[in-house]
C-alpha cells in the first residue's frame, strides 16, 4: 500500500466516502490491524 491514489477519483474510495456508506467505512477501518484508531490518512 505504499503507492498513492486519489480517493475522490478512486471508484471503490469515493462510494465508501459517501455518507451512506459510513456504517461500511468504519466496519473497515475497525477490521484493519494496526495502532492508528480513527481521523483519515492526510
Amino acid at each position: 500500500m505504499s503507492e498513492r491514489h486519489n480517493p475522490k477519483t478512486c471508484k471503490p474510495c469515493s462510494e465508501l466516502r459517501h455518507p451512506a456508506n459510513v456504517h461500511v467505512r468504519t466496519a473497515l477501518r475497525d477490521a484493519l490491524p494496526g495502532p492508528r484508531k480513527g481521523g483519515e490518512d492526510a
